[in-house]
């Protein structure tokens, strides 16, 4: 595996060049070096990029100016060894130059850097963080690429590299500090071309180069212990990152913002400033202030500033393949139709005069049709029932991180099941006051649901949330109605309830809560697949835009759970049927 960086642009050569040659000496590994030629091409392209392509254009001319500043006994060119004018050695770093030919060759990278065998990735420095939709290619790399990943502002010192890994919580330190330790620990080599009055260096000249790693913790000075408390994270801190970083001291500042403890701290002893993150807003911070510092001082008095990230997860890759697999084979949502389903849901799941006019005509129609033991009348009361939408919405709503419309959509069904399941037990109590009937075939079928009836329900909002967000698929609508079927076992359950037939009526509920867990996943699934992605909502302040809380994600956990514990207990039942009957018959 092997350390890559990225060049499209001439001012960013030396420094990620010189960043790449620095990591691959740190891992004893080789550096990859990828530039981009744009040309029309259906399929992107790697090819190799030779020495003699470097007058083709100012950008090649860049890198190779950049590799030939570094000494030969540091580095060494594949080309070179290929062709025989050079010799593998594992003292030097081997670099392979690659040219990405494709129209458009940052999106291609951005596609294509799984397919490299690459261990770190090193991106240029972007100060500018905006919302995943708009993010440019080094952003998107950065929150996409499976392996380790740094983005770099400045370019690394001559000789020692002196760290300073800054930190406010525990998450992502690690990995910063780990690699730290690395970069100061291999650092004590020179990597500019080597002159006499290096040469003439006496021992211990060289020997104060070596590279060191400084560990700054910020907390907010909110507790008279506040010190003490960032004592036990960084030694927490410390001991997590492993051996290597043991002995690294720590420094406190108690401070409410991180950049200004690192002002306040000072960097003249530093050469690079890094932070283990993956919050886009630490990292867009980290370098606006920083770049406006930077700009204040000598160019050869610039401090480094970097932020990392460990490799991605092999289960958020799976799941990131996934989902790229599913958005190409599913037509996403266009603008104006997911207006026009926004405002749908949201009309539709108003617990208004309406909404609980339909609910209670359903809800009186499914009871008829029940005690008559017609199917056509239920499945009138089917068509009637307004519940599907709201269930819709709750799927919307988790899916886009859209809370308004949650809590309308959730109140909704929950009123809506009140109203019914009232309409249906005052009937229930009418009828049996007034004639002695028997639980009619059309009650029985919906006592205990089974592993079937999870599954109608699943794939039924799949087909009500993928019907509704196309205005052509609306009239498949009715049928996704009678499917779900959501009435009829709430006035199965009131009725069966209020005539002392609990073990009917119980099962009609659980029939009921089926339909309602597994509709709303099949919902919120078929959403994130034709494009519904986590809506961004503004700051307080209005300055920027940031992810909503994670209640989205801890309800969509939440139904799988349920969905789970459901089929378990669906399963059981189907093993050990339970039997409904009517109180005389008991007797």
């Amino acid at each position: 595996m092997s350390v890559a960086v990225y060049i499209n642009n001439t001012s960013e050569a030396q420094t990620l060049v010189s960043w790449g040659i620095r990591f691959a000496h740190a891992d004893l590994t080789s550096l990859l070096i990828v530039v981009p030629r744009r040309q029309k091409r259906d399929k992107a392209k790697f090819d190799p990029l030779t020495q003699d392509e470097r007058d083709d254009n100012e950008l090649f001319a860049a890198v190779f100016t950049a590799i030939g500043q570094h000494s030969t006994d540091h580095v060494v060119l594949k080309e070179q060894i290929t062709a025989g004018y050079a010799s593998s050695d594992h003292d030097r770093v081997l670099i392979e130059t690659l040219e990405l030919i494709a129209s458009n060759p940052e999106d291609a990278f951005v596609q294509e850097v799984a397919s490299l065998d690459v261990k770190t990735l090193i991106l240029p420095a972007v100060a500018d963080i905006r919302s995943s939709s708009s993010a440019g290619w080094a952003q998107q790399l950065y929150e996409t690429a499976p392996c380790e990943t740094m983005m770099v502002c400045g370019r690394p010192p001559e000789d020692g590299l002196n760290v300073l890994v800054i930190a406010s919580k525990d998450s992502g330190t690690d990995v910063a500090l780990r690699r730290a330790a690395t970069l100061a620990a291999s650092s004590s080599t020179s990597w500019a071309s080597v002159t006499e009055e290096d040469a003439s260096q006496d021992v211990d000249t060289q020997s104060q180069t070596n590279g060191s790693v400084k560990f700054l913790f910020v907390r907010p000075d909110d507790d008279e212990v506040a010190y003490q408390v960032a004592e036990v994270h960084t030694q927490k801190i410390l001991a997590n990152a492993g051996s290597k970083c043991k002995s690294i001291q720590p420094e406190i500042v108690l401070s409410e913002n991180l950049m200004d403890a690192v002002t306040k701290r000072g960097t003249g002893d530093v050469d690079l400033i890094l932070l283990g993150t993956r919050h886009l807003k630490s990292i867009r911070n980290l370098f606006r202030r920083t770049a406006s510092t930077n700009s204040t001082d000598s160019g050869n008095n610039r401090t480094a500033v970097a932020a990392i990230r460990p490799a991605v997860p092999l289960g958020n890759r799976l799941r990131r393949n996934l989902q790229l697999v599913i958005r190409r084979v599913v037509p996403q949502l266009e603008k104006e139709s997911r207006i026009r389903l926004v405002d749908r849901l949201q009309e539709g799941s108003s617990f208004n005069f309406d909404f609980v006019s339909l609910i209670a005509l359903s809800t009186i129609i499914a009871a008829l049709g029940l005690v008559d033991n017609s199917a056509a009348v239920v499945i009138g009361a089917m068509l009637v029932a307004p519940l599907m939408t709201p269930l819709v919405g709750i799927g919307f709503a988790l899916t886009q991180g859209n809370e308004r419309l949650m809590k309308s959509a959730l109140k909704s069904v929950l009123l809506g099941f009140a109203v019914a399941f009232l309409i249906a037990a005052t009937l229930g109590l009418l009828i049996n006051g007034l004639t002695s009937w028997p639980v009619s075939d059309q009650m029985h079928a919906r006592d205990f649901p089974g592993m079937i009836d999870l599954l109608v329900a699943l794939f039924s909002g799949v087909a009500g949330a993928y019907a509704m967000s196309r205005p052509n698929l609306i009239s498949a609508l009715p049928g996704v109605a009678i499917a779900a079927a959501l009435v009829p076992p709430i006035s199965t359950a009131g009725m069966a309830l209020a005539m002392g037939n609990v073990v009917l009526g119980r099962g009609a509920l659980l029939l009921f809560f089926t339909n309602i867990v597994a509709i709303v996943l099949g919902t919120a699934l078929t959403f994130w697949a034709v494009g519904i992605n986590t809506r961004l909502v503004k700051s307080t302040d209005g300055s920027q835009q940031r992810p909503p809380r994670m209640w989205p994600r801890y309800w969509f956990i939440g139904f799988v759970i349920l969905s789970f514990l459901l089929a378990s207990e669906l399963l059981y039942f189907e093993v050990f049927p339970v039997k409904t009957v009517l109180p005389q018959e008991a007797r």
